[in-house]
């Protein structure tokens, strides 16, 4: 299937948001088959598929190829099939999953080039390290990124992160480029929505797992206040495995973002736990060692104690 008849598949207000956000002209005024065709034009001469393709991870990547290669998948792979879908490189059709028509030639064309191989790899790695500008830092020096990135050997400091941070598309990109500053796009919305007074603290540099498990999970879990959490709910409710992961995640964005004066019963409310499940010493764990946005990534506890 083309990409065209791809996007045909969109209803119609979101095909128009999607054109809009990819700067199809007169993107309000067009049919829906002159607007599929328009921007599937865009997408392919502009290079975001590319771009797209430069993103996925090992996993994704590994995906994508089986379907290309037209290997059997897991159920596991549900997941991973769905970013695909999502990012208009494969489609669902009968029950199948399928490579879109353009993609396999670009991917046929890309899957042995060793320099695209390290730019995906230098791109994922990005993609990584501006979770944590969007969940510890708000905010920072391009010297600042480019330590964090000089984590990992697939960079180098002759890499220019002005010209990395443009490649990476448009719905995947969290932060902004400004005045030799990089900025979290929600930066000014969260000042806003919250009286926030950050610490005169040095920014908190995590590990390659830490970063790893971040862009991973979207949450901090290695922090073992909230592992006993997470234990608690398993035993002590009727929630799946993935629902937990969810309560945990919204419970994890509203200790470090600050957004709840009442953690415990938040808690309560998103999980069916009872205030007395959540004892004194758990609520206070959670407290100190919540790597926090105020405290720039650090906890309280190292801040602190």
């Amino acid at each position: 299937m083309k990409l065209e008849t791809v996007l045909q598949q969109y209803d119609e207000k979101s095909l128009r948001l999607y054109a809009k956000d990819m700067h199809v002209d007169n993107y309000n005024k067009l049919s829906i088959a002159q607007l599929s065709k328009q921007l599937s034009q865009k997408l392919l001469q502009d290079a975001h598929i590319n771009q797209r393709l430069s993103i996925l991870d090992d996993q994704l990547y590994r995906v994508l190829l089986q379907i290309l290669d037209d290997k059997e998948l897991d159920q596991q792979d549900n997941t991973y099939i769905e970013k695909l879908i999502a990012l208009d490189l494969v489609y669902l059709q009968d029950d199948e999953v399928y490579i879109v028509d353009e993609i396999k030639d670009i991917v046929t064309a890309l899957r042995n080039d060793t320099t695209w191989s390290l730019h995906r790899s230098k791109m994922v790695w990005l993609l990584k390290c501006q979770q944590v500008i969007a969940h510890y830092w708000g905010t920072c020096s391009i010297e600042q990124l480019q330590q964090l990135l000089l984590l990992n050997p697939v960079y180098t400091s002759e890499d220019s992160i002005e010209e990395l941070l443009v490649q990476i598309p448009i719905g995947e990109r969290q932060v902004t480029l400004h005045n030799h500053c990089i900025q979290w796009n929600s930066y000014a919305a969260y000042q806003r929505l919250i009286e926030y007074q950050p610490i005169d603290s040095d920014h908190y540099v995590p590990s390659v797992e830490e970063i790893n498990d971040l862009y991973q999970y979207d949450f901090d879990i290695q922090q073992e206040s909230i592992q006993q959490l997470r234990d608690i709910i398993l035993q002590k409710t009727k929630l799946t495995p993935e629902e937990t992961e969810t309560c945990i995640h919204d419970i994890w964005n509203s200790l470090s973002y600050g957004l709840s004066d009442d953690i415990v019963q938040e808690i309560v409310n998103l999980t069916q736990l009872s205030p007395t499940d959540i004892s004194d010493n758990l609520r206070g764990q959670l407290e100190i060692n919540t790597r926090k946005f105020i405290y720039k990534g650090h906890t309280y506890k190292e801040l602190y104690d």
